[in-house]
């Protein structure tokens, strides 16, 4: 198995890979707990995420978009990628962010479920799940791929067949999108899966209302 340092994630001190000592994912004051075990934290990258510009969602069409924090852990088990969690969060600290926004909150393609629980285009919600068989595709344009792609520059083994959870939810100074990949073996039906995806909605969507918090990541 590849040897990784320890990691601390403090500012922009990370080492990337690294272990997390903790198995939490914290930006500024958002905290994602994780399930135990040897979490490695993949990759800490910004990426960009769009908002519109104005004061009114009904006349607002000036878009933009403002850098956002997006980390990526993989659950190892030895040199096999067991599980993998991306958390994507704003940079910016509440108030200096913007209320509306320019997203797309779901899964994208075929999907085995999409719930949307805001019908709001400015400030959008969204629980989806999709089933991801590696031998056939691969991860698409989700946080995955990325971590497809890591894994082998890593030395780990990520493949076989999945279920593909994403939760997200944008309001007014902040936002939380969160997306987990579980082996399909954990969740062998797709009743079992669609309430996992409720239970990650439910931990979840709570810290994107305020700067500060802390969520549990629910696991089968």
């Amino acid at each position: 198995m590849p040897s990784f340092p320890p990691t601390v994630l403090a500012a922009d001190l990370a080492v990337v890979p690294g272990v997390l000592p903790e198995p939490t994912l914290m930006v500024g004051s958002r905290t994602l707990r994780l399930p135990p075990g040897a979490w490695l934290l993949a990759s800490r990258r910004t990426v960009q995420v769009g908002t519109r510009l104005g004061t009114n969602a009904a006349t607002t069409t000036n878009a933009t978009t403002i850098p956002a924090w997006q980390l990526l852990a993989l659950q190892l088990d030895g040199a096999v990628v067991a599980a993998a969690v991306s958390m994507t969060v704003p940079k910016g600290a509440a108030g200096s962010l913007p209320a509306y926004w320019n997203v797309d909150a779901c899964l994208s393609g075929e999907v085995e479920d999409r719930q949307v629980l805001r019908r709001d285009l400015a400030q959008p919600e969204c629980a989806s799940l999709r089933r991801v068989d590696t031998a056939d595709e691969g991860f698409g344009t989700s946080p995955f791929d990325e971590a497809a792609r890591l894994a082998r520059r890593y030395g780990l083994e990520l493949g076989g067949r999945f279920w593909e959870g994403r939760y997200a939810r944008y309001v007014s100074q902040g936002f939380v999108d969160v997306s987990v990949l579980l082996p399909e073996r954990l969740l062998p039906t797709s009743l079992d899966a669609l309430s996992w995806m409720r239970r990650l909605a439910g931990a979840v969507g709570p810290i994107a209302e305020r700067a500060g918090g802390s969520a549990p990541l629910p696991m089968p």
